[in-house]
């Protein structure tokens, strides 16, 4: 064989310069360019295309063994010399990481398509195109079958390996689960070219037939082999439920309390939902709550991120999630009754419509409603981007707080505006003229003055805290990242500091990268280093300029300067977050170490765990109370485990002396007395948090509160 013969093949020199463009283009887009996940499953998907039509073409030519081998073996290094051509011009994070990626997903992907392509052309040389094409389809109908049937949002593939489920979890690890998946996809492949190629089944139309009767056993095997999930596998890990006529919800380890709790949550969201959408899910609704983040990523395909499946009437939660999430989730239940195609989901699966409606029937974020937080990002920054977020896949181009809000409360809008049934045709059908008589520009001109009149907040705190997040495609190196923050956290919980240290300062280099920074801000903190913490962050913290990271920053700042004894500037830094009033819990928590600077117990309360810093918050209560302390004194009650009327009996004083934050403790309060069943003070002090609030923006979040406590006090007890 000849190099010279093996290159003026025009078919491998086309197919060649084709992979070579694509990866060129790769390396031009965001996550691709990095070298990792992304770029590997697109290759992986490439190579089952040329390298099939590479091998039908030689044999048709009687091409040479040797030559037909170079020719597959240059095709799957291609992408590898474009990237090395690149090396110094792309962001790289890890060259290790790409390679691993590359050899598990790419390398055994194009392994696969050449032992396909070599078994198709043994079956049938005359129809080799049309068998690759059915092929195709079939391995692509594998995984939309499991996503469609299952509850799983995950799925193994032997095209690329393994799809994640969810945009939401940044670290994608290569574990021994994908690279058995690999091999035993090798093993299938190649039991069967060993079959063909030495005709151990003579007749052709068996072997095609064993093959997919092989793949049909495959499939229903895989459950057990734990590579997808069914319902009777979520059962078995999730064993107990609570069931009415209008729900099941399966959980693991939830005690009687709150799993009463949790199904008075699931009737009050369903009559709710019954009357605001008027509709009801016309088969029984299904819940799967998790015990934790690492169950729910295993099994379902998502740690971060709680989703549903209309179709299959399920909702996927978790027992740390599930208060903020169930009423969206359940939304989404109810669209199905209206929904399109056999997704039951928005016309043209648009997902600004989806998440649109879900959020405008869930519609605050903290104690904000989504109207406010339109308002607040709108009157901020002018910007309309209505149109933008209803084309397509945009609606995961920006900031996903972004896009949720402004979808939710354009949603909200039209349903306020027009009603429901309205609302209803348009998702149905994606035809915004044909259902409103309207043009689409002229709505959004109404909702835009809309916005302009709702209340906000006039400071721009709010506006950078929430909308100042980055979306997945505009971070650099998220995959690589991700990986080295959760092995850098592990080093530091296991007081290997010198290591996590290393892990964190290599982070930031690649990245501006904040729990990076506190981490390693962390590190220097456990090494008394007090003063180069102090250096690190004041360095640092420009990076962050105009995100919720740069608040964060300067409460950690605060928190140091306070350790070091420099009270002058960690009391300037807590008064300046208060004033830019980000978010209502870092307001609170900035006031509360003021309160507890004044008093001389802010270092010693800083350096406490959490039982002494519950003391010390006692004895700020004693005489009067701390509203401030209070958010922070039930949150540590939780984590203490401290019985429920010996926490309530700290409340033998009359309630006087409100201030800006007396609100905020009488709802975090009505709402630890929901989780405790006292229903009874629970509407009394919700009450009370209505009637002291003096902002707007967040009145629509109280009587919400209040509604569903009152709710409960008149129902707890039929249910």
């Amino acid at each position: 064989m000849s190099i010279k013969k093996v290159f003026i093949y025009k078919l491998f020199i086309l197919l060649l310069l084709f992979t070579a463009l694509v990866n060129f283009y790769l390396l031009s887009l965001p996550l691709f360019k990095e070298f990792s996940y992304e770029f590997a499953t697109v290759n992986g998907l490439l190579f089952f295309i040329t390298i099939p039509i590479l091998i039908f073409s030689n044999y048709k030519r009687n091409r040479e063994a040797a030559s037909k081998y170079f020719q597959i073996i240059f095709l799957l290094i291609t992408p590898l010399i474009v990237v090395m051509l690149n090396y110094f011009s792309i962001e790289i994070c890890s060259i290790i990481d790409g390679l691993n990626f590359y050899l598990v997903i790419a390398l055994v992907s194009g392994i696969v398509a050449y032992l396909m392509g070599e078994i198709i052309y043994i079956i049938s040389p005359k129809r080799t195109n049309l068998l690759l094409i059915i092929s195709l389809i079939i391995l692509i109908l594998i995984p939309i079958l499991e996503l469609y049937l299952y509850p799983q949002i995950y799925f193994y593939s032997p095209l690329i390996g393994f799809f994640p489920g969810s945009i939401y979890d940044e670290d994608i690890n290569i574990d021994y689960k994908l690279i058995i998946y690999r091999l035993l996809n090798f093993l299938f492949i190649y039991s069967f070219y060993i079959l063909s190629k030495r005709s151990l089944i003579k007749s052709k139309t068996i072997l095609a037939c064993s093959i997919v009767v092989a793949l049909v056993v495959s499939f229903f095997l895989s459950p057990i082999l734990g590579f997808s999930t069914n319902e009777k596998s979520l059962t078995n890990i999730l064993p107990n439920k609570i069931e009415t006529d209008k729900f099941i919800i399966y959980f693991d380890k939830i005690d009687s309390v709150e799993q009463n709790i949790l199904s008075l949550h699931f009737h009050y969201y369903f009559s709710e939902l019954e009357k605001s959408v008027k509709t009801t899910p016309s088969k029984k609704v299904k819940a799967f709550v998790f015990e934790n983040y690492d169950d729910k990523r295993k099994y379902f395909g998502s740690g971060n991120a709680d989703v549903a499946k209309p179709w299959l009437y399920q909702i996927y939660l978790d027992k740390y999630s599930w208060k903020s999430t169930l009423r969206h989730e359940l939304a989404h239940i109810f669209s199905a009754e209206f929904g399109s195609s056999f997704l039951k989901l928005a016309g043209d699966l648009n997902p600004f419509l989806i998440e649109g409606f879900a959020t405008a029937n869930d519609p605050f974020i903290d104690i904000l409603s989504v109207d406010n937080l339109a308002a607040i990002h709108y009157k901020n920054s002018n910007q309309n981007i209505i149109s933008s977020l209803n084309r397509s896949l945009n609606f995961f181009g920006f900031n996903s707080t972004l896009s949720y809000i402004y979808s939710g409360s354009f949603c909200k809008f039209l349903i306020e505006s027009y009603g429901i049934e309205k609302f209803k045709r348009y998702y149905s059908g994606n035809n915004f003229e044909e259902v409103y008589s309207k043009n689409f520009l002229e709505v959004t001109e109404d909702y835009l003055n809309f916005l302009k009149k709702t209340s906000t907040d006039s400071s721009s705190g709010k506006f950078h805290y929430y909308f100042g997040r980055k979306a997945l495609i505009q971070k650099n190196c998220p995959r690589y990242i991700e990986k080295q923050i959760k092995k850098g956290w592990s080093y530091f919980e296991e007081e290997d500091i010198v290591e996590a240290k290393k892990i964190f300062l290599n982070v930031l280099n690649h990245s501006d990268n904040y729990s990076a920074l506190i981490g390693l801000t962390e590190c220097l903190v456990k090494q008394d280093s007090l003063s180069k913490a102090i250096l690190l962050l004041k360095q640092n913290i420009q990076k962050f300029e105009k995100t919720p990271y740069e608040y964060l920053a300067n409460f950690k700042l605060a928190d140091i300067y306070a350790l070091s004894d420099e009270n002058n500037q960690a009391i300037e830094l807590y008064k300046n977050l208060e004033h830019h009033k980000p978010n209502m819990n870092l307001q609170t928590l900035s006031n509360l170490r003021i309160v507890l600077l004044n008093e001389g117990l802010l270092k010693k309360y800083l350096l406490a765990d959490d039982s002494v810093k519950f003391n010390i918050l006692l004895r700020l209560n004693e005489k009067n109370y701390c509203y401030p302390s209070i958010p922070i004194l039930l949150t540590l009650t939780n984590n203490l485990r401290i019985d429920n009327e010996k926490f309530l009996s700290i409340f033998n004083k009359p309630f006087v002396n409100f201030d800006n934050y007396s609100f905020y403790a009488f709802l975090k309060l009505s709402q630890y007395l929901v989780d405790n069943f006292d229903f009874t003070k629970a509407r009394k002090v919700a009450a009370l948090s209505k009637r002291l609030n003096s902002d707007e923006i967040y009145a629509e979040y109280l009587d919400n509160n209040y509604k569903m406590i009152e709710w409960f006090y008149f129902n707890s007890k039929k249910l």
